[in-house]
């Protein structure tokens, strides 16, 4: 997705409320919904609980990063 594309701050949002809350505001819901289908916000949703669940298992399991790979911070600045 370009950098300039519109769609791109709703989709960070909905990745920040889904890590944050683990839930998704009535507000960017409706917003979402101007702009995906159902199916689309299906699997956007699907997406980010797929990658969460991989996220808990290489944790969990210590497994080594990949060369040239670095690790994220355990958690995010503030503000964000």
């Amino acid at each position: 997705m370009p950098a300039g594309c519109p769609r791109k701050p709703t989709l960070i949002r909905l990745c920040d409320a889904l890590h944050r809350d683990c839930d998704v505001d009535d507000a960017l819901w409706a917003r979402l919904r101007t702009r995906y289908s159902e199916e689309a916000m299906l699997a956007l949703l699907m997406l980010a609980g797929s990658y969460r669940t991989v996220s808990y298992l290489t944790n969990a399991l210590r497994l080594p990063l990949e060369a040239g790979a670095r690790r994220f911070p355990h958690s995010m600045p503030a503000g964000n």
